[in-house]
C-alpha cells in the first residue's frame, strides 16, 4: 500500500508499552501521530512531545513503531512505542512504496524514516520524512500538526441552519 496524505492507515494489532492495541480502534477520534523511528530523537523533545499531546482540547496520540533507545529508562518517553516483538512485523506495514514503482522495491533498503500525521477519520493528513540522524527536535513535528488546526477541526459535519 502506498502511504501518502489521503489515505487511510493501515490497521494492526501488536503489543505496546501501553498493553496490545487495534490501531483503527486505538485511534478513532483522535488525531494521531506515528514515528518511524523515535530514538531518531533526543529524549527530552520526545518527552515535550508527549506533554504537548496531552494538551490539546482534542486528543492527540502519539505512536513509535520501532524501540526506542531510551525505552530501558525509568525516564523513557511519555507515549506508546510498539514493542520489540512486533516492531518489524508492525513497520512492514508503513514502508510506503512510490506510487510509479509499485510494489517494486529497490534492491538496497532505503533509510528513510518517515512521521505520519493522521486525522480523527483515520486518514494521514502530511508525511514528514528525514534521513537517518540522532538528536532531532520535535518542533517541526509539532508545528506540521498544529497547522490543520486540531482543535478546531469538528469530528462531525456542522448542519447547516
Amino acid at each position: 500500500m502506498t502511504l501518502f496524505p489521503g489515505r487511510q492507515v493501515p490497521d494492526f494489532t501488536a503489543q505496546t508499552t501501553a498493553g496490545q492495541i487495534h490501531l483503527h480502534a486505538w485511534l478513532r477520534g483522535s488525531w494521531g501521530i506515528v514515528i518511524t523511528h523515535p530514538a531518531d530523537y533526543d529524549l527530552d523533545g520526545l518527552r515535550r512531545a508527549g506533554a504537548w499531546a496531552l494538551t490539546r482540547a482534542q486528543p492527540v496520540r502519539l505512536l513509535g513503531l520501532s524501540p526506542c533507545h531510551h525505552d530501558d529508562s525509568p525516564h523513557a518517553p511519555g507515549f506508546t512505542i510498539v514493542s520489540r516483538q512486533d516492531a518489524s512485523r508492525v513497520a512492514r506495514n508503513w514502508q510506503g512504496k512510490a506510487p510509479d514503482i509499485g510494489d517494486t522495491l529497490p534492491a538496497a533498503p532505503m533509510a528513510e524514516r518517515a512521521v505520519y500525521v493522521i486525522g480523527p477519520d483515520l486518514t494521514i493528513r502530511t508525511v514528514l520524512s528525514h534521513p537517518p540522524a540522532r538528536g532531532r527536535h520535535f518542533t517541526d513535528i509539532i508545528q506540521a500538526a498544529e497547522a490543520f488546526g486540531l482543535d478546531d477541526i469538528p469530528l462531525r459535519p456542522v448542519r447547516a441552519a
